[in-house]
């Protein structure tokens, strides 16, 4: 079963846009293939639970306020159905969250899931080139074989994140050939992250590697040179400049992407007065969207662009409190193992932190790869985090409880 679920990580990066072009309607709903494989880790995730029941407290206690929230809200969503398939799609972030918990020998005994998560770049990686040769989309952006360049950025951040952790693992240092690879891995990344002209993406990677340099090694605030190179590429400028906060507008003129992003928040907050306790139900945002925004025209929808502009809109308050203790409880289980994987447990925080920054103005939650490949790698980081703290306490106990140790205690 371990074997299936890494075999699944290992193909997901590459079946986005394979699966849309298969996409069907079903009672009003459209599923692509990708259902099939979302049955496939539920199953996968309910057989395991069934055998490991003891070992997944640690998940539930995590998890579980966000999905009892999001399961109460069904009840009173404009699109019972739709709300249904979004919660089984989280319910799918949860169990590749909860499964290296439930089989911690197999996550924290290899790097298996760091592993495939690299190996699964080398198809989209491979696929940039083409896109490269062929002039990228009419954006000019890199989004490889996923649906959207931001999904790729994101998805680029984490196999960072696995190649910082490969690099720095306490337990097993690479060799000069190994670690060149991984430099090599590395920049092929970082140049993919730069053509996918993902704002957001980029602020995570400085927060990422800035944290990184502090904690870690300093040699890596090298890559802080990048920033300010960036500055003269045309095409940053040019996205840079795409960032006016400013609303207030001639007539005619159009507004910058996040100035469209605060306006459509404003309208939003404005027509969840009365409900923001418990919120308008899950996938209330998409189908109210085109009520209370002027900027949705005719038959068009939208999301929030804003994981939690829309968990406020769909769950109140109580949504996003439980959607945010999750990024805490992460960030507070990797901290307290700090003391005994430092590496470790920094590279985990400053991959949770990246993905709180990109989840200010995209919908994350929605980015089905992106997550599962998120969440099993920073639930490997805990677990990992967690073995090394029990392996260097344990054998501080064995030395201390040696006779001639005691003794020395003892005067």
């Amino acid at each position: 079963m371990w074997n299936l679920i890494l075999g699944l990580l290992l193909i997901r990066a590459t079946l986005d846009n394979f699966f849309d072009e298969f996409r069907l309607e079903v009672g009003g709903a459209d599923f692509s293939p990708g259902v099939l494989l979302n049955v496939i880790v539920l199953a996968v995730f309910a057989l395991l639970l069934f055998k490991n029941r003891s070992r997944a407290a640690l998940p539930f206690l995590f998890w579980a306020p966000f999905l009892v929230v999001l399961a109460i809200s069904i009840a009173h969503t404009p699109d019972r159905i739709g709300a249904i398939r979004l919660y089984a799609v989280q319910v799918t972030y949860f169990a590749f969250f909860a499964i290296p918990f439930l089989l911690p020998n197999t996550a924290t005994r290899n790097d298996g899931i760091v592993d495939v998560l690299l190996i699964s770049s080398v198809v989209p990686f491979v696929y940039g080139l083409y896109e490269l040769a062929t002039g990228f989309n009419s954006e000019f952006r890199a989004q490889s074989t996923f649906p959207h360049a931001n999904i790729f950025a994101f998805y680029i951040l984490i196999v960072m994140s696995g190649i910082l952790y490969k690099v720095y693992n306490q337990q097993a240092r690479p060799t000069l050939g190994v670690l060149s690879a991984y430099v090599g891995l590395l920049l092929v990344a970082l140049g993919y992250l730069l053509l996918t002209q993902t704002r957001s993406a980029w602020i995570a990677f400085g927060v990422m590697f800035g944290l990184a340099a502090l904690l870690i090694d300093k040699r890596l605030m090298l890559a802080g040179v990048v920033i300010p190179a960036l500055l003269f590429v045309p095409a940053v400028q040019t996205r840079l400049e795409d960032t006016s906060s400013s609303t207030d507008l001639a007539a005619g003129e159009a507004l910058s992407s996040y100035a469209w992003r605060q306006r459509l928040w404003e309208q939003a907050f404005d027509d969840l007065k009365g409900h923001d306790v418990l919120g308008k139900g899950l996938g209330a945002f998409h189908v109210n969207s085109t009520s209370f925004s002027d900027l949705v025209t005719g038959d068009q929808t939208t999301e929030a662009h804003s994981a939690y502009v829309q968990t406020t809109y769909e769950n109140g308050w109580v949504g996003l409190s439980a959607f945010l203790w999750i990024y805490i409880a992460c960030i507070g289980a990797l901290l307290n193992s700090r003391r005994y994987a430092p590496a470790e447990s920094t590279i985990g925080v400053a991959c949770v932190l990246a993905m709180l920054i990109v989840n200010y103005s995209d919908n994350t939650p929605y980015y089905l790869s992106y997550n599962w490949y998120a969440w099993s790698f920073v639930a490997f980081m805990i677990c990992k985090c967690r073995a090394i703290q029990a392996s260097k306490a344990g054998l501080f106990t064995q030395r201390v409880s040696r006779p001639s140790n005691l003794r020395q205690l003892r005067t």
